[in-house]
C-alpha cells in the first residue's frame, strides 16, 4: 500500500483532490521553492509545477514586470483546506483527548475521512504574494505566452508551516495540533511542532519560518476569440484571456489513474 504513495498518480491525485476543493494548485513538495513570477508547464504524470524562469528576470517580460512589483497580502492565522469525502469535525479537536501536549496547543483541528480517497492541507501563517493583474494585460502580445501550456503563477502562498496529508482510503481520523513557542535567539521568531494522531496515509511536515509554498494559482492565455461580424462587447476587457488554468488530465480514480469520458455515437 506504501509503495504506491512514492508513485506519480499519489501527487496527482492529492493535487487534483485540493485543486477540486479550493481551485488552486497544491505543491506536493513544499519545501521546493514557487514564487509568484514564476512561469513554466505542469507535468501531467505527477501533476507538479516545472519551472522555466520567472518574469522578473526572463528578458523578455523582465521590462514590463518591473513596473508591476509582486504585492504581498496580510498573513492569516491558520488556512485549513480539505477535500471531498473528508469533514471537518467542529469544536475542540483536542478536549477529548487529554493529552497534555494537546491541550497546550496553539492550534487543533480534526478532518474525519470515509473509505474513499481524500486530502487535506493546513498552513500556519499564510502569506499570499500576487502578480499585478496589469503585468497580464500588458503582455498579452509576447510569444512567450502564446504557448497554451505555458502559465504563470499569479498568486502564491509562502507560510512557516504546513502538514498535507493522503489518506489510505479507509475510515478514519486525523488529529492535527501546532505547539508553536517564540524562538530562544531572535526576536519574533517562532518555533514550531506539529503533533499528528491517527491516519494510515501519507504525512507531510515542516516548520521554519517562510520556507514552504503548498499552494499557488496558475493563469495561462487563451486564445483570441473568432472574429464576429456584430460589434464586439464593449465591455470586454483584453486581459481577461487570461484564464485559470485547468488540469491537463481527465477525470481520476482512487489511485490516481485517468479514467477517460466515454464517446457516445449515434
Amino acid at each position: 500500500m506504501f509503495e504506491w504513495f512514492q508513485k506519480k498518480q499519489a501527487s496527482r491525485k492529492y493535487v487534483d483532490l485540493i485543486m477540486d476543493a479550493s481551485s488552486k494548485w497544491a505543491n506536493w513538495d513544499p519545501p521546493k521553492t514557487i514564487q509568484a513570477g514564476d512561469f513554466g508547464t505542469i507535468n501531467r504524470e505527477s501533476g507538479q509545477f516545472e519551472r522555466i524562469g520567472n518574469i522578473y528576470t526572463y528578458p523578455d517580460t523582465a521590462d514590463i514586470a518591473r513596473k508591476h512589483p509582486v504585492n504581498s497580502r496580510p498573513a492569516e492565522e491558520v488556512y485549513v483546506i480539505h477535500s471531498h469525502y473528508s469533514k471537518k469535525v467542529e469544536g475542540n479537536a483536542g478536549a477529548s483527548t487529554g493529552a497534555p501536549d494537546v491541550a497546550d496547543a496553539n492550534f487543533s483541528t480534526e478532518i474525519k475521512f470515509d473509505k474513499r480517497r481524500g486530502a487535506f492541507l493546513v498552513m500556519h501563517n499564510p502569506c499570499m504574494s500576487v502578480v499585478p493583474d496589469e503585468f497580464c494585460r500588458e503582455t498579452l502580445g509576447i510569444d512567450l505566452f502564446n504557448d497554451r501550456k505555458i502559465a504563470l503563477i499569479t498568486e502564491a502562498f509562502t507560510c512557516d508551516g504546513f502538514v498535507l496529508y493522503l489518506s489510505s482510503k479507509k475510515t478514519e481520523s486525523i488529529r492535527v495540533s501546532l505547539k508553536a513557542e517564540a524562538g530562544p535567539h531572535v526576536e519574533g521568531e517562532v518555533n514550531g511542532i506539529w503533533l499528528t494522531e491517527g491516519g494510515s496515509g501519507n504525512f507531510r511536515r515542516g516548520y521554519r519560518k517562510g520556507a514552504y509554498t503548498p499552494l499557488y494559482l496558475l493563469k495561462s492565455v487563451q486564445p483570441p476569440p473568432p472574429k464576429r461580424r456584430e460589434s464586439p462587447d464593449p465591455n470586454a476587457v483584453e486581459g481577461d484571456r487570461w484564464n485559470e488554468m485547468e488540469v491537463p488530465w481527465d477525470f481520476l480514480d482512487s489511485d490516481g489513474d485517468e479514467e477517460p469520458e466515454e464517446e457516445f455515437s449515434d
